[in-house]
């Protein structure tokens, strides 16, 4: 791709009409011929001090938020923002061309993508998913080596999925990820927010930094399912524009709730219970956590459109999360769970 037709979807402008692309990174040991280097300022180690190593190593243009005072630097306001801005333009705006669900909290987030993976495929949408886990990709996986994956493999992973057929996405979002911009022009179709405990603050700094890095995948989004059992869930949506739905296992003033829980080794039962609709559940993953993470996934495909009874069923089929609560089959007296 011509770095120029890159360079408009930022609003920049520069003589850089021949200058042909191959590669995108932020990576100064990954430079190479034909490259854009994006220099990001990290805690340790700030990508602008390898600038003018990378252009004497065949990188196009570097993209900078310092004036270096280079012939071929792009200066913008944020690189982080930047470098997902133009890996998706590289890549077509494959994002465009899924319909996304992220999902964000403290827990629950790897299985909540697994099952509304699995229900969607139940119900014949074929379904790419991206997690700590795992990716998959139609009929592929690759390892994962982020919860979220760096801007240019993770709008290559969506390009991935638009060409094999994909027609959603489901993904998890960290908050490292959503803090760095990884995500940044990507619009969510819905997103689900699980929960939120002291966690990863040696990243955040505090826990009011944490809940507001959380909050940024809501402002982006169409659509909420929030659990509001917990406390910071309505700071996730205050002041955005996304059309809100609740869940809830012990409050009734809710969209959703769970009732008549009943839980076993061999996984969980209750009823789901909305304004008109009584279905019953059945998920084969056992703990409370369980009907929160059942009860999310349902809720989220259920406002998106799918039908409510087919949902339940799908679910009740969905097969256990790899080294979540895994039960492993043996033939002793101990039951034995990843």
């Amino acid at each position: 791709m011509v770095l120029d037709i890159i360079l408009k979807e930022l609003g920049i402008t520069g003589d850089f009409e021949n200058k042909e692309i191959t590669f995108i990174t932020d990576n100064s040991a990954n430079v190479r011929e034909g490259c854009i280097f994006v220099c990001i300022e990290g805690r340790r180690f700030d990508g602008h001090t390898k600038a003018a190593e990378a252009l004497e190593n065949g990188a196009v243009a570097v993209v900078v938020q310092k004036d270096l005072g280079l012939e071929n630097q792009i200066l913008v306001e944020n690189t982080r923002s930047a470098y997902a801005h133009i890996c998706a333009a590289f890549f077509g705006h494959p994002e465009k061309k899924l319909k996304i669900i992220g999902v964000t909290g403290t827990n629950g987030k790897t299985t909540s993508c697994f099952i509304i993976k699995s229900v969607l495929d139940r119900l014949g949408h074929k379904t790419g998913l991206l997690g700590t886990v795992k990716n998959i990709v139609g009929d592929k996986e690759y390892p994962a080596a982020l919860t979220t994956p760096d801007c240019y493999e993770l709008f290559s992973l969506f390009a991935e999925m638009a060409d094999c057929g994909c027609e959603y996405c489901v993904m998890e979002v960290s908050s490292q990820a959503l803090d760095q911009r990884r995500v940044d022009g990507v619009h969510f179709d819905a997103a689900i927010f699980t929960n939120l405990t002291r966690d990863h603050l040696d990243y955040h700094g505090s826990f009011e930094n944490y809940k507001a890095a959380k909050r940024m995948l809501f402002e982006n989004s169409d659509l909420a399912v929030l659990n509001i059992d917990d406390e910071s869930a309505e700071e996730m949506v205050e002041g955005t524009d996304c059309r809100k739905i609740t869940c809830s296992v012990d409050n009734n003033n809710c969209d959703y709730s769970a009732k008549n829980i009943k839980i076993a080794a061999s996984g969980v039962k209750y009823e789901l219970v909305s304004n008109g609709n009584i279905g019953r559940v059945k998920f084969g993953v056992p703990g409370k956590f369980s009907v929160y993470n059942s009860m999310g996934a349902a809720v989220c495909l259920v406002e998106m459109g799918m039908d409510f009874r087919e949902v339940l069923d799908a679910l009740a089929e969905c097969a256990g999360i790899p080294g979540r609560m895994e039960i492993v089959p043996t033939e002793t007296l101990y039951t034995v769970i990843i």
